[in-house]
């Protein structure tokens, strides 16, 4: 590496970085340097990274760390004045973050890990002669601190985390090398387990290997110096497996030592080995049980104590150590056996079983508290200078390692460079040093020199196609979403998206149009590169039209557009489903897709939804209507559907001179017709539907009253005008409560008021006619006619009689007193001039003329008398034409007349006889005649009187 002022160089780390090797170092002015090659050694990139504070007389060694996971790095050391730093840099040795901690000036972290959550471990010492040491739990997302504890009695002590997630410690103790201590902590820096042992052998190096157990290896120490090294198999639980010795006639291996996994579990231990200058470095491969499959040392310039070994992908070494000037670094590689020519040597050692010989120790940590801060670097580049450093004997055939190689490339393999002055013959026959091979096959050469030969074999595999073979575009519709298939010849594939993204497949599906490039990876790293453009056609954009609603029984055009060419479905009712607008006549709702194709082949679909309104119906109340003359059709629609729901009704006769409209009508038909009803929406085609009425006579129905107005109780007698017919049924209402279901009949209204009579006749179709009286009856009410005479009974001396008038609902009156005498007055007065029975008769009458008659019998009593004339005249003038006696208070007589000679002519006993002048119905002669009479008055008491009377005509 390029040195400042003849400054010394210092090599501090080698790692496997991705697909090659990364080496850091540290100049004599504190600044980092990473040199980063690909796997043929060949330099890729440089990075300068300058520290602050640093000067040449302050620097301290930096150390360089490889994170596990994340592969990350981590640089660790000590700024003046700021304390112990640590410098994250992400995979591409980009600063992630940069932190000092305020620690003891001389306390720096000399171990780094990376936990699996992405948490920094870091172990150090406060001083190295103190025997304590402390170790953090530090953020890896920025490096704050989590925590920080410390330890007594430990000198550099080693770490690793487990796949559980717990720490593992193995450490010297502060006197160094007289034993050594290996325990484990939680998560959290809590002890769980911990184990001492006093079998002389410091702890350099502790690892877990991939089948959990933990691995230890130390220096060993005799009398003071270094004799050899060892290495312990623990379990994860801190149980000790096996524990064995190396050690050799010299010093053995020494100094700071490195325990790496190999396959199979075995174990590459590497190191310094010496106690001064110049130092060797080793490096030593045990299998699974402990026991040697090769030990060899390598020698080192002088004043170098810098060797550090890594086992590569391929099982092989690297070795990284310090020039001869100490201003350049070497880069060694050896083969699986550890075998490098010029500075290989191999190393002969004893093994030593140690039994076991652990006894339990405590440890209390103390926690710690410091600050983090950050710190700033600067990046830079700087060159390298390459040269080879050894030579090989001759003859020496070396073809290398099988190979395979990619496609179309071509291999030369030339060994004269360090086979001067031999012959070679290949497999092939060719005498040539150098060969070019391009087919597969297994190649061997002869290197001869005087009589010394040596032979190499070596397979070579060239393959025969290409790993990939994609066409230059592909252009498709955009919904095809085609798969690119970029074969299997290739055992990794990344594509690189239009988008930028990345997917690893060797199928891919084009989701997007643009460029697909594909880089393929064989199992050899072959990598080629190829690439499609995936290009869209224009799509055509279909457009079936609106959804439409039309009604039953019409058609409609549907409005295609957007293609080059169309295809309907289904194509029921369709008059041609392969043009953009179709003549559709759907008989019921139908769902259309339309499938539009552009000029490239792309289709694209809609949809259009016709509607088709319900057909036209409805549904009458009664088909067939019956209803006598005169009464009112009613004729409606039940229910109704289909159409728009805008519905017109319009209903006619025949020869539509009745005609009508509405969804119920109502009208009186003169005779019985057919009547129709059309029902229309203004869309659909017109719903027709008809009922017939049937018009039944009624009978003729008219009558007259005998009155119209008279005084209760009024007869009135009712005449119908019709014939009678006894299939008629007559039912006669008088208007007062009362019926009656003759033909004609009379009815005597016994209330007053104003009555209707009515006369329904029903006939024999049940047709009913209902008639009326032309003009009211009216009933008048009548007076109530009463008097009381005053006094009751009088007698003839006493003639003057008082009526005392108590009528009610009279207006005027009429008195007759029985003895021909009347009065108008309202309570009258009359004089009796003879005695007797007297009718007296009140007539009281209203203003209707209604009148009500009370009469009673008026006693006018009589004093007895007699009385007999003694002459009458029985002639024509009917004046004394008769003789009688006149008596008063007398209930009978009865009389005899005798004529002159004594013969009786007359006799009566009828009470009250009266005698004409006759005998035997002739006329008498004038003469004079006798009569005896015999009274019975009211008292039952006889008078009998005799007397002459003359007879004159």
């Amino acid at each position: 590496l390029p040195e400042y002022d003849e400054e010394r160089v210092y090599p501090s780390g080698l790692f496997l970085h991705k697909s090659g090797y990364l080496i850091a170092a540290q100049d004599a002015w504190g600044n980092v340097r990473f040199a980063e090659f690909d796997k043929c050694h060949k330099v890729i990139k440089t990075t300068e990274l300058q520290l602050p504070l640093y000067s040449s007389t302050s620097s301290t060694s930096c150390q360089f760390f490889q994170l596990k996971h994340s592969k990350a790095y981590i640089v660790s050391g000590v700024i003046e004045g700021k304390g112990a730093f640590l410098l994250k840099l992400d995979a591409d040795l980009k600063v992630v973050w940069s932190k000092t901690y305020g620690m003891h000036q001389s306390a720096s972290f000399y171990n780094v890990i990376e936990a699996k959550n992405g948490d920094i471990i870091a172990i150090g010492l406060t001083n190295e002669l103190s025997g304590d040491f402390l170790f953090a739990r530090i953020a890896g997302t920025d490096g704050t601190v989590k925590w920080m504890n410390s330890h007594k009695d430990l000198l550099w002590p080693q770490l690793i985390e487990g796949d559980n997630g717990n720490l593992y410690f193995a450490s010297m103790d502060k006197n160094r090398n007289t034993e050594f201590f290996i325990f484990s902590t939680d998560a959290s820096g809590k002890v769980i387990w911990s184990e001492t042992s006093n079998s002389k052998m410091g702890a350099v190096a502790l690892k877990q290997f991939s089948n959990g157990n933990l691995y230890l290896t130390g220096n060993l120490h005799q009398s003071g110096k270094i004799s050899g090294f060892g290495v312990m198999k623990f379990y994860k639980n801190g149980n000790l497996d096996w524990h064995k010795q190396y050690r050799d006639n010299a010093s053995g291996p020494t100094g700071s030592a490195t325990i790496d996994e190999l396959p199979n579990n075995n174990i590459a231990i590497s190191g310094i080995q010496g106690d001064s200058y110049p130092y060797k470095g080793f490096i030593n491969v045990l299998d699974s049980g402990g026991n040697f499959s090769f030990a060899k040392t390598y020698s080192m310039p002088i004043y170098t104590n810098v060797f550090i070994a890594k086992p590569t992908q391929e099982n092989e070494f690297l070795m990284l150590t310090e020039g001869e000037n100490n201003k350049e670094i070497r880069l060694i590689k050896t083969d699986n056996k550890g075998e490098v020519d010029c500075i290989g040597e191999d190393l002969a050692l004893s093994v030593i079983k140690i039994n076991n010989d652990l006894v339990t120790r405590n440890f209390k940590p103390t926690a710690l508290v410091v600050s983090a801060a950050d710190f700033n670097v600067k990046y830079s580049d700087f060159k390298i200078k390459e040269s080879v450093i050894c030579t090989n004997q001759v003859p020496f055939a070396d073809l290398g390692p099988d190979t395979s190689f990619c496609f179309n490339q071509i291999y030369t393999i030339d060994v004269g460079p360090r086979n001067p002055g031999c012959s070679f013959l290949w497999s092939t026959g060719d005498t040539t040093s150098a060969l070019t091979f391009t087919k597969t096959d297994k190649y061997w050469v002869q290197i001869t020199k005087n009589f010394c030969t040596h032979s190499d074999t070596v397979f070579l595999e060239f393959p025969t196609h290409k790993l990939v073979k994609l066409d230059s575009s592909l252009t498709v519709c955009s919904y095809e979403k085609p798969a690119i298939d970029a074969g299997n010849y290739a055992t990794k594939y990344e594509w690189t998206l239009p988008g930028k993204t990345k997917t690893f497949s060797s199928l891919i599906v084009a989701l997007d149009s643009g460029l697909y490039i594909l880089k393929a990876t064989s199992k050899n790293g072959c990598v080629e590169y190829d690439s499609i453009q995936v290009n869209y056609h224009p799509m055509p954009k279909a457009n079936a039209g609106p959804d439409t609603a039309i009604c039953y029984g019409s058609s409609v055009y549907l409005q295609g557009s957007g293609g080059f060419s169309y295809l309907w479905t289904p194509a029921y009712y369709l008059d041609d489903s392969t043009v953009s607008n179709p003549k559709a006549n759907p008989t019921n709702t139908q769902r259309y897709f339309l499938i539009t194709t552009g000029e490239k082949g792309c289709t694209d679909t809609s949809t259009v939804l016709l509607k088709v309104k319900p057909k036209l119906q409805a549904t009458l109340v009664t088909k067939n209507i019956i209803i006598c003359k005169g009464e009112i059709a009613n004729v409606s629609v039940k229910s109704k559907e289909g159409g728009t729901g805008n519905y017109a009704f319009s209903w006619y006769n025949k020869d539509s001179t009745l005609t009508f409209t509405g969804e119920k009508i109502s009208f009186v038909p003169e005779a019985s017709m057919w009547l129709y009803m059309r029902m229309q929406d203004g869309c659909s085609k017109h719903f027709s539907d008809s009922v017939y009425i049937e018009v039944l006579p009624v009978p003729d129905v008219d009558f007259n009253s005998s009155v119209t107005q008279g005084c209760q109780p009024l007869a009135v007698k009712f005449s119908l005008e019709e014939k009678y017919d006894p299939q008629n049924k007559y039912t006669w209402n008088f208007g007062d409560g009362t019926s009656d279901s003759t033909y004609n009949p009379t009815h005597i209204y016994t209330n007053t008021g104003k009555w209707f009579a009515t006369v329904t006749v029903k006939n024999k179709n049940g047709c009913v006619k209902i008639s009326t009286v032309a003009q009211e009856i009216i009933v008048h009410p009548v007076p109530i006619a009463f008097y009381e005479p005053i006094p009751i009974i009088t007698d003839i001396e006493h003639p003057e009689v008082s009526f005392k008038n108590t009528s009610s609902g009279a207006d005027k009156y009429n008195w007759s007193f029985g003895d021909g005498k009347t009065s108008v007055e309202i309570n009258p007065k009359n004089t009796y001039t003879d005695t007797g029975n007297y009718i007296v008769q009140l007539v009281a009458e209203n203003n209707f003329g209604c009148t009500d008659t009370f009469q009673s019998i008026f006693q006018v009593k009589d004093i007895y008398r007699f009385h007999v004339p003694n002459a009458f005249t029985p002639n024509a003038d009917d004046i004394n034409s008769y003789f009688f006696p006149v008596t008063t208070y007398t209930k009978s007589y009865n009389m005899q007349i005798y004529n002159r000679w004594g013969a009786k002519i007359f006799y009566s006993e009828d009470g009250s006889p009266r005698w004409d002048g006759r005998f035997k119905g002739s006329l008498v002669q004038d003469d004079i005649y006798m009569y005896l009479i015999t009274v019975l008055d009211k008292d039952n008491r006889k008078h009998y009187y005799n007397g002459l009377i003359h007879l004159l005509k």
